[in-house]
């Protein structure tokens, strides 16, 4: 009796040893940090996949796992949420775990643009010409083709353009921008108008 118990005893052991290994061994591949020294960027488009996205940190050095590891310990210790699209920050210390939430809870990198009071139009535009990520779309557009896609006519925007920090994410465009600083500007001067007196009729 005790023969045939050892029997099968021995080798349930072996394969729940087995599959422990394995756990803990995936636990440390997802909870490791990666190859990181200095911020680096990962840019996810639509359509990308685990096996997409290991390759383009496999080419950066980032992540020099095969792709089938990544995709069982992400199938085995994350959820299902999907991959979003976007610009995404990498950091030193990040791990595997934390860049998978970070793209399933699409925590996209933000960068900001700031224009001081006084500029013109043309320098608000070569500005804008100069940040990273942006869409250039108005570049070879006169002042008066950008007011009309902004304002549906082509009086000048010229001294229309709030002067503030604006954020913005990679694949935004630069005609976005001026539209929100217009519209900026447009409020304020409606809010400063609202509260100023009113002339009276007698």
């Amino acid at each position: 009796m005790n023969g045939r118990r050892m029997s099968w005893i021995w080798p349930v052991s072996v394969v729940l040893l087995i599959v422990l290994t394995g756990h803990l061994f995936l636990a440390s591949v997802y909870r490791a940090p990666l190859a990181l020294t200095t911020p680096e960027y990962l840019l996810v488009e639509p359509g990308d996949n685990l096996v997409s996205i290991s390759l383009k940190l496999r080419q950066t050095d980032i992540f020099s796992r095969p792709d089938w590891l990544i995709r069982l310990a992400d199938k085995l210790l994350a959820d299902t949420k999907p991959i979003i699209a976007g610009e995404y920050q990498l950091t030193p210390g990040l791990t595997l775990e934390a860049l998978l939430t970070k793209l399933r809870a699409g925590a996209v990198h933000s960068r900001y643009v700031t224009f001081p009071e006084g500029l013109t139009l043309r320098q608000w535009r070569e500005k804008l010409y100069r940040q990273q990520g942006l869409q250039l779309i108005t570049r070879d557009w006169s002042e008066a083709e950008i007011a009309r896609r902004i304002r549906g006519d082509e009086l000048s925007i010229e001294g229309w353009l709030y002067p503030e920090t604006y954020q913005y994410q990679r694949g935004h465009t630069d005609l976005s921008i001026l539209s929100r600083a217009h519209q900026a500007m447009k409020q304020i001067a409606r809010q400063a108008w609202q509260s100023s007196p009113q002339p009276t009729v007698d």
